[in-house]
């Protein structure tokens, strides 16, 4: 990380509990009319249903990366797909009613007539005195707000990217990591020695045991038990141990 500024942290975690709130009063407002309507044993419109499926994946999404922590800022791609999703929920919902709202026939002989329970009375296009209303307006703000909440955490979000977050410094630590792991745990038996080299830096015979080679004599050794101006003798009694030992090739 470059810096430890905070000031991005805590308008992340802003973001997300406005846009957590957002979807749960959407789904809420949606989940009680879809009740109202099973409650009519009428089918839920699907631009609906399309809503309440958007409004529950903000909720999840907004719970997942509201710890304000810079990793969780690699998560604007998602941003911005939610920020589409969110855009297209609105457009639906809104060609239902345009700029007429709560005077449109969709209004009336669908949303208000089941969300006041007029159908109790009567068939649609009877007088609903303005039932759900407010609801559906709440509806239509609201999603709106959600959809520009998630293009603002997209936005900060490549600028956290850009400015907090070093990928080169990333990528480079987590190589450092893996080859560290790799050489300590190699698979198959790579990246170990050869066991000729380890002989030649200890001085060993690669075809020798190696418990035999490092509890054999020294020529020191050899030499502190002879006597030192006998060369000869030195020289002889080292060429017999060795060709006892197996060092010295036979003709």
């Amino acid at each position: 990380m470059a810096h430890d500024g905070s000031g991005h942290k805590v308008a992340s975690v802003i973001l997300r509990f406005l846009q957590l709130t957002c979807g749960a009063i959407v789904l809420g407002l949606l989940g009680r009319f879809a009740y109202l309507a099973d409650d009519a044993n009428v089918s839920v419109d699907g631009r609906i249903i399309y809503t309440m499926v958007v409004s529950g994946i903000t909720i999840v999404f907004s719970i997942c990366v509201c710890p304000p922590f810079d990793i969780l800022f690699l998560s604007f791609p998602f941003d911005f797909i939610l920020f589409i999703m969110w855009l297209v929920a609105f457009c639906l919902l809104e060609t239902r009613t345009r700029n007429h709202i709560c005077s449109a026939s969709w209004y009336r002989n669908y949303w208000g007539f089941y969300w006041g329970r007029r159908w109790r009375f009567g068939r649609p296009g009877i007088a609903i005195n303005g039932a759900g209303c407010s609801e559906w307006r709440a509806v239509l703000g609201f999603s709106i707000l959600a959809w520009v909440f998630h293009f603002i955490s997209g936005i900060l979000g490549i600028y956290v990217f850009k400015t907090y977050i070093q990928v080169k410094e990333t990528v480079g630590s987590v190589k450092q990591q893996m080859r560290k792991i790799s050489h300590k745990y190699p698979a198959n038996g790579q990246n170990r020695e050869p066991t000729t080299t380890r002989a030649a830096e200890e001085g060993l015979s690669p075809t020798q045991p190696r418990s035999e080679c490092l509890n054999r004599p020294s020529y020191v050794q050899v030499g502190q038990v002879l006597n030192h101006n006998n060369r000869w003798s030195i020289e002889y009694t080292m060429m017999s141990w060795e060709a006892s030992s197996g060092f010295l090739e036979t003709p």
